[in-house]
């Protein structure tokens, strides 16, 4: 028997592509009971148009308490399913119900925790797929998008990008789901750290491609806001796995970068982003 996937999709002001990626996941090619969808709305300003869209897809509308994080609405919609598998999937990804059934059905064939497809952008360019886990400053490996293997293989590898993974529901529920710390980036990394650190395998699976441009869910975000939450969440995932001195080489690096990289201007108002948020009080709860 084929394994059962429940699609959970958070949205943030994702309206837009929310019909696209209904259309793209085309649930009238799978079975009625092979394929559910849930639809998270984090602290949107479209959520009354996202939940229309939902209902008429079909699909379960959830309402977080407000824009609570890609973590923590992931986990929001995956306490809902009672599939096999939960396949997380952001709204701007086009990628159909049966490849992800029959990702699942490899994963479950293979004893593969966590898996995910060939990324690529619209014009057909290589994205990041899969790279290596994050390691402290002096051990950094670089990252690595296109796999090595024949267009049928699994890969076995450290992590890959979390705009569209197929996840074994008991090893998710197993290793305690994302962290909610998280706010934005990183938590898929650190979700794959812990699955590999049970002795559970994350692997890419050359056999089907997902479309992706990216940013759906970034409208009204500034590139210097989200490239300063990327250091956040970097010295996060550092403090949580390695050990002070790694922490500490981390921050001050990416503190150097924010002072003088031309991406992170006005200047101010990024040190106190990144201050709030790995050493201080802030509204994500970390």
């Amino acid at each position: 028997m084929n394994p059962r996937i429940t699609v959970v999709t958070v949205t943030h002001n994702s309206e837009h592509v929310l019909r696209e990626f209904f259309k793209s996941i085309d649930l009238a090619s799978s079975a009625e009971d092979d394929v559910a969808v849930v639809v998270v709305d984090s602290g949107s300003t479209d959520d009354r148009e996202t939940k229309q869209i939902a209902e008429e897809m079909g699909a379960t509308f959830i309402a977080a308490s407000g824009n609570v994080g890609y973590g923590t609405a992931s986990n929001l919609g995956a306490s809902s399913a009672r599939s096999d598998y939960v396949v997380f999937v952001n709204p701007d990804v086009a990628i159909g119900a049966q490849s992800l059934l029959e990702m699942a059905s490899r994963a479950a064939k293979l004893g593969i925790a966590c898996i995910g497809p060939l990324l690529r952008s619209s014009d057909g360019t290589d994205q990041h797929t899969f790279r290596s886990a994050i390691r402290p400053l002096w051990s950094r490996r670089p990252a690595q998008t296109s796999p090595s293997g024949g267009p049928d293989d699994v890969v076995e590898v450290e992590t890959v990008s979390g705009c569209c993974m197929v996840v074994n529901r008991d090893a998710f529920q197993e290793v305690g789901g994302f962290d909610e710390s998280f706010f934005m980036f990183c938590e898929e990394t650190d979700l794959h750290t812990r699955l590999r650190a049970a002795k559970r395998k994350v692997a890419v699976d050359l056999a089907h491609v997902a479309v992706s441009e990216g940013g759906a869910s970034s409208a009204g975000v500034s590139r210097r806001w989200s490239v300063t939450e990327r250091s956040i969440a970097h010295v996060q995932y550092t403090r949580k796995h390695f050990s002070f001195a790694a922490t500490a080489i981390d921050w001050t690096w990416r503190l150097a970068q924010i002072l003088f990289g031309g991406e992170y201007k006005p200047r101010g108002k990024s040190f106190a982003q990144f201050v709030q948020g790995t050493l201080g009080a802030n509204p994500y709860g970390r």
